[in-house]
């Protein structure tokens, strides 16, 4: 009866062993299925996210390359574009450069020897010497008169006083007017000369170029006028032959007065034509005189000169004169 129940014992547990070893098993193997399922998963699952991961690359670098593909073409077309535009630009300079060529002849063609035609951006055109002109009389000549008046006392009259500074002007408009006509003189012999070494003929300088030269003349004036060192022995030369005493050139005011005459007789004369001063004036001109201190039908001497735009031509500042009438001087006698 015990080895009957030693037996069933032996064998209860052996079953139990062996259901124990196939839970084992089943647990091994099933711990074995998760962990080859996460493998696989793990390897093959991954897969798809590196294959969207490469396509999303791909899709990147062929956005950047296009990307840079038209920021190449938009960098090409910015620079044909800014060189159209230069291209435009030197076209229009070189448009309006023609336009201020063509202008310049035709206006010196208008202008050559035609003072009624006037360029008003010029500031040393006629009306504008005859402003200065004004002036002059206005203030150097005056204080030219009070210098001269003290110098010489009463040892000369003011008559004699004015006609010496009438002198000092004349003088300094001959010595500008030999000038400007030697300049334009030799100027046309070496154009000549140079065109004589080239074609070997002789011409004229043509009128457009000359009115040209003229103009230039005119617009830099002030950089070539007569030396006033050189115009003071003049007037001395002058006087010395007049007035025993010519000291009275050495004034400050006088040398003033006298730079002052010799600018202005360089901007009437280098005018096209140049313009001219009345100094003598007929019967006819005595409308174009202002009176100094007496008003009357006849001339006694002339102040300071009119200035006409040209040889009798249109006035354009009034000159400065003494008159009387016939029964004043006979009252006084």
């Amino acid at each position: 009866m015990e080895a009957c129940y030693t037996d069933d014992a032996v064998i209860l547990d052996s079953v139990v062993i062996g259901f124990l070893v196939l839970l084992v098993v089943a647990v091994l193997i099933s711990i074995w299925l998760k962990c080859t399922s996460f493998h696989f998963i793990s390897k093959y699952g991954n897969c798809s996210s590196e294959a969207d991961n490469c396509e999303a690359g791909n899709s990147l670098y062929e956005r950047l390359r296009l990307g840079r593909t038209e920021h190449r073409d938009l960098r090409n077309e910015k620079l044909r574009v800014d060189a159209l535009r230069r291209e435009l630009t030197k076209e229009k300079e070189e448009k309006e450069d023609a336009l201020k060529r063509l202008s310049a002849i035709m206006s010196s063609r208008l202008r050559d020897g035609n003072p009624n035609v006037v360029d008003l951006s010029d500031q040393n055109r006629p009306i504008k010497v005859g402003e200065q002109f004004s002036e002059l009389y206005d203030n150097q000549w005056t204080d030219a008169f009070s210098a001269m008046e003290t110098y010489f006392g009463t040892s000369k009259q003011e008559s004699e006083l004015i006609s010496m500074l009438l002198d000092i002007l004349q003088q300094c408009f001959t010595v500008c007017t030999d000038k400007a006509h030697t300049q334009l003189k030799q100027l046309n012999e070496n154009v000549n000369n140079l065109a004589a070494s080239i074609t070997k003929k002789t011409s004229k300088l043509p009128a457009d170029l000359m009115q040209r030269i003229k103009e230039e003349r005119k617009m830099f004036a002030s950089d070539h006028l007569p030396d006033s060192n050189m115009m003071l022995p003049i007037l001395k030369d002058y006087f010395s032959s007049r007035v025993l005493d010519i000291g009275f050139l050495e004034e400050n005011s006088l040398k003033a007065f006298m730079r002052e005459c010799l600018k202005l007789s360089w901007l009437m004369v280098i005018q096209d034509p140049p313009m001219t001063m009345v100094m003598k004036p007929e019967d006819q001109e005595y409308e174009n005189f202002k009176a100094y201190k007496t008003r009357g039908r006849h001339l006694a001497f002339v102040v300071w000169p009119a200035l006409l735009l040209e040889e009798g031509g249109p006035l354009i500042m009034k000159g400065i004169a003494e008159f009387y009438d016939v029964y004043e001087l006979s009252d006084e006698l």
